[in-house]
């Protein structure tokens, strides 16, 4: 078993690298369980690249702020769900359900997702900031402890110019 998340890049991630603390992005699909095969992860990588190919580079408008995770102690900025952003979530949420993955916090996807970027450095942005983002990046939790235990497996470009 692999455990997965999907974020838009807003900061930059670097391929082949393990992160303690992910580099500033927006959650578009939560921590997923998939059966752990090369061959699953490829399959994976096969959608997303296939996912992004269909869509402009979405637009992240900073709206509020809020609390999140299980114990509510996560601070995030809220980003406003457009038609670009919620048809990207639902498409990966589809696929990723197709390949039969775990969603541990289901209730935060499909028709519960709200988009968000957590609150980890003194860059994030401002409230009613905007943000374009190009690249939907495939991050792997590994299973073991290490200081950088979250590994970027992949990253696709959208298609073209944010709408």
């Amino acid at each position: 078993m692999k455990t997965y998340l999907l974020a838009l890049e807003i900061d930059r991630f670097e391929i082949g690298l393990g992160y303690r603390t992910l580099p500033l992005h927006c959650t578009l699909m939560p921590w997923f369980i998939l059966s752990g095969s090369h061959e699953a992860t490829d399959r994976l990588t096969g959608f997303v690249e296939h996912i992004c190919s269909a869509y402009p580079s979405p637009r992240l408008n900073v709206y509020g702020d809020s609390m999140f995770g299980r114990s509510f102690d996560i601070p995030v900025h809220l980003v406003t769900k457009t038609a670009v952003l919620m048809g990207l979530h639902r498409a990966v949420f589809s696929a990723v359900k197709e390949m039969g993955a775990q969603v541990p916090d289901e209730e935060w996807a499909g028709d519960g997702y709200r988009p968000h970027i957590a609150i980890i450095e003194e860059n994030t942005p401002g409230l009613h900031e905007e943000i374009i983002t190009s690249r939907l990046v495939l991050i792997e939790k590994l299973s073991f402890i290490a200081p950088k235990n979250k590994f970027v497996r992949h990253a696709s470009n959208f298609k073209g110019r944010a709408h």
